[in-house]
């Protein structure tokens, strides 16, 4: 069999920081993603879960689940569901240096500068701020005001889905206000997510997920024109 000359690039920080702990079924679908994206030029692109399962040759739809979770987890990749269109996913253009969210991407497990999320220690902030042409106390006093600003941000964000996709018993009113692994969310009349086909609370964890990746990806939220008590026109 000849060699093909037809190829696409993978990051050599994937190899040498992050193989010995991104899980095997997470690698065939980064490998798969970037094959769909960058191998064809393109920034995002849609992709099934019934072609990550076919090509990695993986058989529960769970685990496609939990690989793509874990490539979002560790910066790998960016992901958008809207109702009734596949996944689109995105390539994180830099490995190893940081994501668009500002963590670095470093391995969960097995050195001393990580915690077990992957995001770098109180330490590590701790020493870039010491090291900083400006002074301590300017430069501690612009990152707390930042990130109040962002955490202002965040909670009136959630404050405003919370009021507008309240489900309201009277009028029979219960918008879907995202999808959650393929799973329609919808939020209580006592403001908690839950999930709609099982009626279940969500965690605290996956709730706080749940608000996180719909403040940084708007475009997950189901319009409520389309969300016409709680069925998507």
């Amino acid at each position: 069999m000849d060699f093909e000359v037809n190829s696409f690039q993978i990051p050599n920080a994937l190899v040498d920081n992050l193989m010995r702990d991104i899980s095997p079924n997470a690698l065939k679908c980064y490998l798969i993603i970037v094959r769909k994206t960058k191998g064809w030029n393109k920034e995002w692109d849609k992709v099934s879960t019934k072609q990550l399962m076919e090509i990695a040759g993986i058989k529960k739809k769970n685990t496609i689940y939990g690989a793509t979770k874990e490539l979002i987890e560790y910066g790998l990749i960016e992901a958008v569901k809207q109702l009734g269109n596949m996944t689109s996913y995105k390539v994180v253009p830099k490995i190893g240096t940081s994501t668009e969210n500002g963590y670095q991407v470093v391995p969960k497990k097995g050195t001393s500068s990580s915690t077990e999320n992957g995001y770098t220690t109180k330490d590590t902030i701790k020493n870039t701020l010491t090291k900083t042409t400006l002074s301590p106390k300017s430069s501690l006093k612009s990152k707390r005001e930042e990130r109040e600003d962002i955490k202002k941000s965040f909670l009136d964000f959630v404050d405003s889905l919370r009021k507008n996709y309240k489900g309201n018993s009277i009028n029979n009113f219960y918008p879907i206000l995202t999808l959650y692994f393929d799973q329609e969310i919808k939020v209580a009349n006592n403001g908690y997510l839950y999930f709609s086909n099982t009626s279940d609370y969500l965690t605290s964890q996956q709730a706080v997920e749940v608000w996180r990746y719909l403040y940084k990806n708007p475009l997950a939220i189901i319009p409520l024109a389309k969300s016409n008590q709680g069925v998507a026109s």
